[in-house]
């Protein structure tokens, strides 16, 4: 799995819309949960 860092939603150079009511200053934590994880050959 790929994440670009320099992406920051909510930041005026986001190219998503973001929601008025959007947390833009509150610390956001996100679980990922893989399922059925194996490699690709």
């Amino acid at each position: 799995m790929k994440m670009k860092p320099e992406l920051h939603y909510g930041e005026p150079d986001c190219p998503v819309v973001v929601a008025v009511d959007f947390p833009k200053h509150d610390e956001l934590h996100f679980e990922i949960e893989l399922i059925d994880f194996f490699k690709v050959k």
